[in-house]
């Protein structure tokens, strides 16, 4: 996506209610760790990522200055 390590996003996600549990929980360490602004739910983003034994989906989008 052609991004510098200080670029800020925001995160897109659809995954199982466990994930929704656990963004609920620890979002501000997530948005830390990924500079992240807002993590943002997207029902329409097809899950195809496994992680751990889940799948999901994931997008992230350059946050303008």
């Amino acid at each position: 996506a052609d991004f510098v390590i200080t670029d800020r996003i925001n995160l897109y996600y659809n995954g199982e209610d466990i994930v929704d549990v656990m963004l609920d929980k620890y979002s501000n360490y997530v948005k830390e760790e990924t500079l992240s602004i807002e993590i943002i739910k997207d029902e329409n983003l097809e899950k195809n990522i496994p992680v751990n034994d889940l799948m999901m989906g994931l997008k992230v989008e350059r946050v303008k200055r």
